[in-house]
């Protein structure tokens, strides 16, 4: 594969995430989304309500359904509450349940066609929001030349990546792959990131019912609010390294506010995102408008 075909699956496929892959069985449940589609947050709320959620990019899966953190993303890890929690317990919380196990991914179904699962489950975000929160986080965070050398978001949006497919495509092929249940099991659930942060119980219940898992509403509520844009950020603002004249402090932490588009959205993106109108019309979203 040549560095171009690269740019844009670093953060998507490593050596740790294949060997985690290789690991999932009947009792996994992989979580598949675009970056910035929000599963930061998804993450946290499942950590909070004590269930088994996995992060198959910065931990190593067991097949006993544990996990352990890669030292390597010690960094990434504790700036993320319930992640650093978990990481910092002795033993395995109290009521926390092994299985199912849930599991962090940003890949397509392809890699999970030879693995027993019990099921998929999709979070989507609207592609205006999700994809300016991508742009956001590689060029700030990640701080990737690549991404840099874009000069605009605008322009990034044109910038061909994995497979010669520039951003609004590759959304396009990740959401259209995933939205025919490809896992063939009858456990297949799809949570709008807008739903989750509007709704919380009503989103969220039914999707853990698909896995056999009937949370408390008020627990739901509760780990919603551990899971807030104010608690997360401040505990990131606690356990983040310090700022350098090499590498300013930058933050994973979004607000993560549904339609934010419409604060910066011109005629000429609006013309750049027409095309994902297709595939995030069949999930409930209506691109066209304004």
């Amino acid at each position: 594969m040549t560095s171009e075909n690269l740019h844009g699956l670093r953060d998507r496929i490593s050596p740790l995430h294949e060997a985690n892959i290789s690991v999932l069985g009947d009792k996994d449940v992989p979580i598949a989304s675009f970056g910035g589609a929000g599963q930061s947050l998804l993450g946290n709320v499942l950590l909070e309500l004590g269930l088994n959620y996995a992060d198959a990019y910065t931990e190593r899966l067991l097949p006993d359904g544990t996990s352990r953190p890669a030292e390597e993303h010690n960094e990434w890890r504790q700036r993320l509450a319930a992640s650093h929690t978990k990481d910092s317990e002795q033993a395995p919380r109290s009521g926390r349940r092994r299985w199912p196990r849930f599991v962090k991914t940003h890949l397509p179904p392809e890699y999970f066609t030879n693995r027993p699962l019990l099921g998929a489950w999709v979070l989507i975000r609207d592609p205006r929001d999700a994809l300016y929160s991508r742009y956001r986080f590689r060029v700030e965070y990640a701080q990737d030349p690549a991404d840099i050398a874009a000069g605009s978001f605008e322009n990034w949006l044109r910038l061909p990546g994995p497979a010669g497919l520039n951003p609004i495509d590759d959304w396009n092929h990740f959401y259209d792959s995933w939205l025919v249940n490809p896992s063939g099991k009858p456990s297949h659930a799809v949570s709008r990131f807008e739903d989750l942060k509007a709704e919380p119980s009503e989103t969220l219940r039914p999707a853990l019912q698909e896995f056999g898992i009937t949370p408390n509403p008020r627990d739901i509520l509760a780990a919603f609010e551990r899971s807030s844009f104010s608690a997360m950020l401040t505990h990131e603002e606690r356990n983040s390294g310090s700022e350098t004249s090499h590498r300013p402090k930058q933050r994973i932490m979004r607000k993560g506010k549904p339609g934010e588009w419409r604060e910066w959205i011109t005629p000429e993106l609006m013309e750049l995102f027409a095309p994902t109108q297709t595939v995030a019309g069949r999930y409930g979203y209506r691109i066209t408008d304004v």
